[in-house]
């Protein structure tokens, strides 16, 4: 799945190695949490070794970044600004999505986050 966030129309770069050899993964004796980036293409991998949902909320925690319906990063909604959360599907259709760091992810989707001026 790939995941673009945009704050105020300045897209914003998913780092390469979110959740790869970090101190926590490493604990346990795996390399890379469930969820993960290799690159800053905003691809995320998800490897499980068991059938269970993984809510987008754990990525923005392996990254160590704020997200949820309140705001991303230091960017809260407010009376001027609103948050946003798109999937878009194989034919370019967006649908908007209303669970945020609650959302399931899966393959194949195209999720994106736009924090902006509410119209």
């Amino acid at each position: 799945m790939y995941l673009t966030i945009q704050i105020e129309e300045q897209f914003v770069t998913i780092s390469e190695n979110i959740g790869v050899n970090s101190d926590v993964c490493n604990e346990s004796g795996a390399n890379m949490h469930v969820v993960h980036t290799h690159s800053s293409d905003g691809k995320l991998h998800l490897e499980m070794q068991t059938e269970e949902d993984v809510e987008l909320g754990v990525f923005f925690d392996i990254w160590g970044q704020h997200f949820d319906e309140t705001g991303i990063f230091d960017y809260k909604v407010n009376s001027t600004h609103e948050l946003v959360m798109y999937n878009r599907d194989a034919n370019g259709t967006l649908e908007e999505i209303d669970s945020f760091d609650n959302y399931i992810l899966q393959n194949n989707q195209d999720i994106i986050i736009s924090y902006r001026e509410r119209a």
